[in-house]
């Protein structure tokens, strides 16, 4: 089993690796295709975020588990994260139709931001759980 650290290292660079191709992909998409890029990219980023859940938790994200996991997060900071990230995914894809190379940079950038957020919980859900079986263990065997 991978440690904590080892898990961390995994994640990052597969949301390096996410941001950066999103980046690079509306950065050489032709003027005019950068909102259809974008749901392109939508995928992308939930492949991502599949991929760093199973890393945490070597295992799938399953549909019932994805509901448990919304509802833990709470409507509104669902709501709200959604929809920055909507919003900010439409503005580098106007950007990127009006400025050629900014929405590259827009994209990497909330792409990268969208990651960190997805870390940061999985890493603390990953905490809980791994404590709480440590926690359980230990009180059995004192």
């Amino acid at each position: 089993m991978k440690d904590i650290n080892r898990r961390r290292k995994d994640a990052i660079v597969t949301a390096f690796i996410y941001a950066i191709a999103s980046g690079t992909t509306v950065g050489v998409a032709p003027p005019g295709t950068s909102i259809p890029t974008q749901f392109v990219m939508t995928a992308t980023d939930i492949t991502m975020c599949l991929n760093i859940w199973k890393i945490y938790n070597d295992e799938d994200l399953s549909s019932e588990n994805l509901i448990k996991l919304l509802s833990k997060m709470g409507v509104v900071t669902v709501t709200a994260f959604g929809g920055a990230y909507i919003f900010f995914n439409f503005t580098s894809a106007i950007a990127s139709d009006v400025f050629w190379g900014i929405g590259s940079v827009l994209t990497t950038t909330v792409n990268g931001m969208f990651a960190a957020f997805w870390i940061s919980y999985c890493d603390k859900a990953y905490q809980q759980r791994y404590s709480s079986k440590k926690g359980h263990l230990g009180g059995t065997h004192a």
